[in-house]
């Protein structure tokens, strides 16, 4: 029998797509949708709970050791050791809370939640502001971009928020859901609800402001109005201990943060994210202004940047295959940042989700804004 042309296709067609299938998997990144913990295994995270790594700098810089002890930091020019406002440690001091609360849900549904006690959370800074609350005990499981506190990988693991499937979720028998309005697909939370179960879409959060209504918003839902305010409070305080430390940068330093998650994504940072607010807040400026959101990185839109610091998160920069690998990115080791070894590998489930650690990372990297203009020039 002759085979057609348009069969001949449909052949390399399914062969194509078996191939790139195998790929995926090959490259773990098609995963179950739920990740059960072995208790029998030691626990491992891919963040620290420190917003740098001991050795962030590479190079000649004597930041080793730095910031190793979450909370707490050391002001410039002052042997005295600071510790921000913002708790420190997380507690679970749940009580029943048989109360009914109506709140209004991001996508205009009004959510009535009665019972608390197995929560399902998808959103790092949900989780984290979860915890904060005192709820950590009631929580069964959360997504993958939640890294914090390191409690939770020893508790089911639910693919990220952007890739959700509502059989994994209402497998483990949730009585309430908390997520970001980001959950995809769009159909989700429809199809949660459908099951009886009460979920609530949270707006995401780029400014101090949005930060505090959300925390609100949950304490609201947990009936923990007034550790909300508290939690809120110190965050508020901490960055405003940061806004005060800026009066010590002779300048504001030039910073580009580069958001990558592996070879095959490796973007500069614009306007209008999570990380352009954080630079501004903690007194630099984001070398990257022309447009908005993430676009690929180019060696000349590196170079011409001259950045005095750049910044990349920890875990991808694992991802990527470790320091020296991102500097082989195209320009990056042309930049003065590169030359003088001002690269910060951080943690960006501290600095970026505008959680209950707002505060403490922009403190943490206003006095590192300072080390680097402060710091001798080879």
């Amino acid at each position: 029998m002759t085979i057609q042309p348009f069969q001949r296709l449909l052949l390399l067609y399914y062969k194509l797509t078996f191939l790139f299938l195998l790929m995926l998997q090959s490259l773990a990144v098609i995963t179950p949708a739920v990740v059960q913990p072995d208790p029998g295994e030691p626990l491992s995270k891919p963040f620290p709970g420190t917003f740098f790594k001991s050795t962030v700098f590479y190079g000649s810089s004597t930041a080793s050791g730095l910031l190793t002890n979450p909370g707490s930091s050391t002001a410039p020019g002052s042997d005295t050791t600071t510790t921000p406002a913002s708790i420190d440690t997380i507690t679970n001091s749940f009580q029943d809370k048989p109360g009914e609360v109506t709140v209004l849900s991001a996508d205009g549904v009004e959510v009535t939640v009665r019972d608390r006690s197995r929560i399902a959370t998808l959103g790092g800074a949900i989780t984290e502001t979860v915890y904060a609350l005192g709820y950590g005990d009631q929580l069964i499981a959360s997504d993958q971009s939640s890294t914090y506190p390191e409690e939770i990988f020893r508790k089911p693991r639910l693919t990220v928020f952007r890739t959700s499937t509502p059989e994994s979720i209402l497998s483990l028998n949730p009585s309430l859901i908390l997520t970001t309005e980001g959950i995809r697909p769009l159909s989700v939370p429809t199809q949660l609800r459908n099951a009886g179960v009460p979920t609530l879409l949270l707006k995401e959060a780029k400014t101090p402001e949005d930060a505090a209504e959300r925390m609100r918003k949950i304490g609201k839902v947990l009936e923990e109005e007034e550790k909300a305010e508290e939690i809120i409070s110190a965050m508020l305080e901490d960055l405003e201990r940061a806004h005060e430390l800026q009066e010590q940068l002779p300048r504001k330093p030039r910073v580009l943060f580069v958001y990558t998650r592996g070879a095959y994504m490796v973007n500069v940072t614009g306007r209008g994210t999570s990380a352009d607010a954080v630079i501004r807040l903690a007194g630099g400026i984001n070398v990257v202004d022309q447009f908005e959101g993430y676009r690929p990185l180019t060696a000349e839109a590196v170079v011409t940047s001259a950045p005095d610091l750049i910044l990349v998160p920890e875990f991808g920069l694992e991802m990527l295959g470790g320091m020296t690998a991102f500097l082989n990115q195209p320009g990056i080791s042309l930049t003065p940042a590169a030359k003088n070894g001002h690269i910060l590998a951080i943690d960006d489930a501290m600095l970026l989700s505008f959680g209950p650690r707002l505060g403490q990372g922009v403190y943490q990297l206003t006095s590192e804004m300072i080390r680097v203009l402060e710091e001798k020039q080879p």
